[in-house]
Protein backbone atom coordinates (compact mmCIF):
# COMPACT_ATOMS: atom_id res chain seq x y z
CA UNK A 1 0.00 0.00 0.00
CA UNK A 2 2.73 2.44 1.01
CA UNK A 3 4.40 1.91 -2.41
CA UNK A 4 1.14 2.41 -4.16
CA UNK A 5 0.44 5.75 -1.97
CA UNK A 6 3.71 6.59 -2.58
CA UNK A 7 3.57 6.31 -6.47
CA UNK A 8 0.53 7.69 -6.15
CA UNK A 9 1.58 11.38 -4.37
CA UNK A 10 4.68 11.40 -6.52
CA UNK A 11 2.76 10.91 -9.98
CA UNK A 12 0.93 14.42 -8.73
CA UNK A 13 3.89 16.69 -8.21
CA UNK A 14 5.79 15.11 -11.55
CA UNK A 15 3.04 16.67 -13.95
CA UNK A 16 2.03 19.56 -11.69
CA UNK A 17 4.13 22.00 -13.56
CA UNK A 18 3.63 21.22 -17.82
CA UNK A 19 -8.15 8.28 10.16
CA UNK A 20 -9.50 5.14 11.67
CA UNK A 21 -12.49 5.89 13.85
CA UNK A 22 -12.09 9.11 16.08
CA UNK A 23 -9.21 11.89 15.66
CA UNK A 24 -6.00 11.31 18.49
CA UNK A 25 -3.96 13.01 16.80
CA UNK A 26 -3.34 16.48 16.08
CA UNK A 27 -0.71 17.16 13.09
CA UNK A 28 -0.10 20.64 13.65
CA UNK A 29 2.77 21.88 11.59
CA UNK A 30 3.96 25.40 11.90
CA UNK A 31 6.59 24.94 8.68
CA UNK A 32 4.09 24.09 6.37
CA UNK A 33 0.69 26.29 8.19
CA UNK A 34 -1.61 23.78 8.36
CA UNK A 35 -3.56 21.33 10.79
CA UNK A 36 -5.25 18.35 10.40
CA UNK A 37 -6.85 15.38 12.77
CA UNK A 38 -5.58 12.06 12.38
CA UNK A 39 -6.37 8.87 14.58
CA UNK A 40 -2.78 8.29 14.86
CA UNK A 41 0.68 10.13 14.59
CA UNK A 42 1.74 9.40 10.87
CA UNK A 43 4.83 9.05 9.92
CA UNK A 44 7.23 11.94 8.02
CA UNK A 45 9.12 12.13 5.26
CA UNK A 46 10.76 14.72 3.02
CA UNK A 47 11.39 13.77 -0.50
CA UNK A 48 13.31 16.15 -2.95
CA UNK A 49 11.01 15.28 -6.69
CA UNK A 50 11.81 16.46 -9.97
CA UNK A 51 8.68 18.10 -11.60
CA UNK A 52 7.80 17.60 -15.31
CA UNK A 53 9.43 20.82 -16.39
CA UNK A 54 12.58 19.37 -15.28
CA UNK A 55 13.16 21.41 -11.84
CA UNK A 56 12.92 19.92 -7.98
CA UNK A 57 10.78 20.13 -6.10
CA UNK A 58 11.01 19.51 -2.08
CA UNK A 59 7.59 17.69 -0.61
CA UNK A 60 6.75 17.69 2.91
CA UNK A 61 4.44 14.15 3.29
CA UNK A 62 3.21 12.70 6.19
CA UNK A 63 1.33 9.35 5.38
CA UNK A 64 -0.81 6.70 8.18
CA UNK A 65 -0.94 3.97 6.48
CA UNK A 66 -3.21 1.38 8.13
CA UNK A 67 -3.07 -1.22 5.47
CA UNK A 68 -6.49 -1.15 4.23
CA UNK A 69 -6.67 2.18 4.39
CA UNK A 70 -4.02 5.19 4.43
CA UNK A 71 -4.41 8.99 5.07
CA UNK A 72 -1.70 11.06 3.63
CA UNK A 73 -1.21 14.91 4.22
CA UNK A 74 1.78 16.58 2.05
CA UNK A 75 2.35 19.66 0.53
CA UNK A 76 5.21 21.24 -2.05
CA UNK A 77 6.18 24.73 -2.47
CA UNK A 78 6.80 25.81 -6.21
CA UNK A 79 8.14 29.06 -7.89
CA UNK A 80 5.99 31.61 -7.72
CA UNK A 81 6.36 32.97 -11.04
CA UNK A 82 5.60 29.57 -12.64
CA UNK A 83 2.09 29.36 -10.05
CA UNK A 84 1.49 32.84 -11.63
CA UNK A 85 2.01 31.90 -14.93
CA UNK A 86 0.02 28.62 -14.82
CA UNK A 87 -2.79 29.56 -12.61
CA UNK A 88 -4.74 27.57 -10.15
CA UNK A 89 -6.63 25.84 -12.73
CA UNK A 90 -3.89 24.85 -14.36
CA UNK A 91 -2.10 23.75 -11.32
CA UNK A 92 -5.41 21.52 -10.41
CA UNK A 93 -6.16 19.80 -13.84
CA UNK A 94 -1.79 19.09 -13.86
CA UNK A 95 -2.19 17.19 -10.32
CA UNK A 96 -5.47 15.72 -10.98
CA UNK A 97 -3.47 14.01 -14.50
CA UNK A 98 -0.53 13.11 -12.10
CA UNK A 99 -3.33 11.51 -9.61
CA UNK A 100 -4.92 9.32 -12.18
CA UNK A 101 -1.70 8.56 -13.90
CA UNK A 102 0.19 7.85 -11.09
CA UNK A 103 -2.39 5.24 -10.07
CA UNK A 104 -2.89 4.11 -13.65
CA UNK A 105 -6.39 4.74 -12.38
CA UNK A 106 -9.87 6.26 -13.58
CA UNK A 107 -11.21 9.58 -13.20
CA UNK A 108 -15.14 9.31 -10.94
CA UNK A 109 -15.39 13.07 -10.95
CA UNK A 110 -14.31 16.27 -9.66
CA UNK A 111 -15.40 19.72 -8.55
CA UNK A 112 -14.36 22.46 -6.86
CA UNK A 113 -14.36 22.75 -2.99
CA UNK A 114 -14.17 25.49 -0.75
CA UNK A 115 -12.32 24.90 2.28
CA UNK A 116 -10.38 27.54 5.16
CA UNK A 117 -11.23 30.35 2.48
CA UNK A 118 -9.45 28.51 -0.26
CA UNK A 119 -10.82 27.52 -3.63
CA UNK A 120 -9.64 24.40 -4.18
CA UNK A 121 -10.39 20.77 -6.25
CA UNK A 122 -11.18 17.53 -5.03
CA UNK A 123 -11.08 14.36 -6.97
CA UNK A 124 -12.33 11.09 -6.82
CA UNK A 125 -10.30 8.08 -8.78
CA UNK A 126 -10.64 4.55 -8.88
CA UNK A 127 -7.69 2.66 -8.24
CA UNK A 128 -7.57 -1.08 -10.18
CA UNK A 129 -4.98 -1.87 -8.53
CA UNK A 130 -6.93 -3.58 -4.94
CA UNK A 131 -9.89 -2.19 -5.82
CA UNK A 132 -9.58 0.63 -4.19
CA UNK A 133 -10.87 4.59 -4.25
CA UNK A 134 -8.76 7.50 -3.53
CA UNK A 135 -10.51 10.64 -2.78
CA UNK A 136 -8.30 13.66 -2.80
CA UNK A 137 -8.48 17.40 -2.08
CA UNK A 138 -5.80 20.15 -3.85
CA UNK A 139 -5.53 23.65 -2.50
CA UNK A 140 -2.91 26.37 -3.63
CA UNK A 141 -2.44 29.12 -1.33
CA UNK A 142 0.30 31.06 -2.98
CA UNK A 143 2.85 29.00 -4.60
CA UNK A 144 2.28 26.35 -2.02
CA UNK A 145 0.21 23.15 -3.09
CA UNK A 146 -1.26 20.98 -0.35
CA UNK A 147 -2.70 17.63 -0.93
CA UNK A 148 -5.07 15.78 1.30
CA UNK A 149 -5.51 11.89 0.57
CA UNK A 150 -7.69 8.97 1.51
CA UNK A 151 -7.39 5.70 -0.07
CA UNK A 152 -9.50 2.36 0.57
CA UNK A 153 -11.96 0.40 0.15
CA UNK A 154 -13.89 1.08 -3.37
CA UNK A 155 -17.06 3.09 -1.45
CA UNK A 156 -15.74 3.48 1.69
CA UNK A 157 -14.25 7.41 0.30
CA UNK A 158 -17.34 9.24 2.00
CA UNK A 159 -17.86 7.56 4.82
CA UNK A 160 -17.52 9.48 8.53
CA UNK A 161 -13.72 9.11 9.43
CA UNK A 162 -12.85 10.10 5.86
CA UNK A 163 -15.35 13.39 5.85
CA UNK A 164 -14.04 13.95 9.67
CA UNK A 165 -10.03 13.81 8.25
CA UNK A 166 -11.06 16.28 5.39
CA UNK A 167 -13.13 18.62 7.18
CA UNK A 168 -10.67 19.13 10.13
CA UNK A 169 -7.49 20.50 7.91
CA UNK A 170 -7.02 24.01 7.85
CA UNK A 171 -4.49 26.04 6.43
CA UNK A 172 -3.00 29.13 8.02
CA UNK A 173 -1.66 32.49 5.88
Amino acid sequence: MARLVNRLVSGVFACLLMVGDAAAFTLNSDEGRFTIELSEQPAFEKLHEKTAAGYFVDRYQWLLDKGDVAWIVTYGDYPEADVRRLGAETMYDNGAKGSVDGVKGTLRGQAPVQHSGVRGRELFVFVPEGKMVMRQRLFLLGNRLYQNVYVGPDGTERNGPVEAFFSSFQMRK
